[in-house]
């Protein structure tokens, strides 16, 4: 066997993104907020860089900081938001308090539950076993653990973990620490309540799959009855856990352009005036005549990089403006009528009419917004598949998915349309299309099928 060392040449190309590039990449991608926040911090990092702030600007930013403002105090407030006493009620009638119209609204939902556990006059085992089981709730307020293995964990009978999970199960908010959907539900109703406890236990697939006749046939009670029980389970909370997890941060969708009529024209307007201006220091330009070699140095750095930033936000509206014209002179008709007529359009049509990369055109699209005659739309709204007509004309799956819907709204709800009929319905229109392809869009708008549509009374 030979052993050594040897020398290979291997000759290969490759695309190397510079910074510069990659940063101008980055900002095509930027949605209008993005880039408003991405310029503030640019300008902190870069001396040579002014921002002249525009009144739209600062109108977004107040309206910011006025709602971030109003929620901080309406949490303050929540905190310490208790009921009056029973005494001081104008109608002097016994009410019902639960502990949480007495405790501080805590921000979370371990935070009420170790509350409402230090309030309870237990030993110190029991206490422990308590914070173990409460740190072992998922976000939805269900035990994903099983209490055996708590009780191997912590070195303690399983006994002992099914005592403490029973007294934390009748804390609020109801439904809390339990296993399973059906034990959830049951820890909310009445104990008296025995035709919904038979429901929850026994019919909740029959419930979900809108099979009323089986359950009235099986419990020996009216169809009526039944759909007066279903609605109450519907009122119980499945995720007891989740009201405390709506502390998401707000979304401001700001359009980069409108599309509007204008003498029987759409015209497209950009949105320059969200962006603040760019401005290059005049002070610091001065340095770059009278500094020093270092100081030049490194402000002729800064001023590339904030030339090359303006240059950026300049081609992106460009690629941005020029979408929106094939845009408007593809969809003149789902402008004037709506939704049914959305014509079918790619990204890779568009790539190709504007002599760009495909992958350019989808971060153009991706969390810009339009203003239109049917509403603020993200631009990746305007691409779907197409389909053809009998008479071999294209028609897009977004117009199809709008038909169904409309076909839907106008069935006779106690006998609702199956797929197979609707199928047929748009035959008749003359789009050929197969029935798995009507279930597949029917549940893409969240519509569900014939027999979990069907209305008994």
């Amino acid at each position: 066997m030979r052993h050594g060392v040897e020398l290979f040449l291997d000759q290969k190309q490759e695309l190397i993104l510079s910074p510069q590039l990659k940063q101008s990449i980055e900002i095509l991608r930027f949605s209008m907020d993005d880039l408003v926040s991405f310029l503030k911090e640019q300008a902190l990092e870069n001396p040579m860089m002014e921002l002249e702030e525009t009144e739209q600007t600062r109108s977004i930013e107040e309206d910011m900081n006025k709602k971030t403002e109003r929620e901080n105090l309406l949490e303050l407030a929540n905190r310490y938001d208790y009921p009056m006493p029973s005494g001081a009620s104008s109608s002097g009638e016994d009410q019902e308090y639960s502990f949480l119209d007495f405790s501080s609204k805590s921000s979370t939902l371990k935070d009420d539950l170790l509350f409402q556990l230090n309030v309870l006059d237990i030993g110190y085992m029991e206490r422990r076993i308590g914070e173990e089981i409460i740190d072992h709730l998922d976000d939805n307020g269900y035990l994903r653990t099983k209490p055996v293995l708590i009780a191997n964990e912590m070195g303690v009978a399983e006994e002992d973990i099914e005592d403490v999970l029973q007294i934390i199960r009748e804390f609020e908010p109801k439904g809390i620490a339990c296993e399973t959907l059906e034990q959830c539900l049951l820890h909310q109703i009445k104990s008296d309540d025995l035709i919904t406890r038979q429901l929850i236990e026994n019919h909740l697939e029959d419930i979900a799959y809108n099979r009323m006749n089986v359950i009235s046939k099986t419990l020996g009670i009216s169809i009526k009855e039944v759909l007066e029980k279903v609605e109450y389970i519907k009122t119980l909370n499945p995720k007891p856990g989740a009201s405390y997890n709506t502390n998401q941060p707000i979304k401001y969708i700001v359009p980069d352009a409108t599309i509007e009529k204008v003498d029987e024209e759409y015209q497209i307007i950009m949105h320059d005036e969200y962006l603040p201006q760019i401005h290059i220091s005049s002070s610091y330009r001065k340095m770059i005549s009278e500094g020093d070699e270092e100081a030049v140095k490194f402000l002729s750095k800064k001023l590339n990089a904030a030339e090359w930033i303006i240059s950026s936000i300049e081609q992106r509206k460009s690629t941005i403006l020029k979408i929106l014209e094939v845009i408007v002179e593809t969809q003149v008709e789902f402008f004037d009528k709506g939704r049914k007529y959305l014509a079918p359009m790619s990204q890779k049509e568009v790539a190709e009419k504007l002599d760009l990369h495909e992958s350019t055109i989808s971060r153009a699209t991706t969390d810009k917004y339009v203003d239109t005659p049917q509403g603020i739309l993200e631009l990746k709204y305007f691409f779907s598949t197409e389909m053809k007509t009998d008479s071999g004309d294209d028609v897009s799956s977004t117009a199809i998915m709008a038909m169904i819907e409309e076909i839907i709204n106008k069935e006779n709800k106690k006998k609702p349309l199956s797929d197979a009929k609707i199928t047929e319905m748009l035959n008749e229109k003359g789009i050929d299309i197969s029935r798995r392809t009507v279930a597949k869009y029917r549940e893409n708008i969240g519509i569900p099928k014939s027999s979990m549509r069907k209305v008994y009374i």
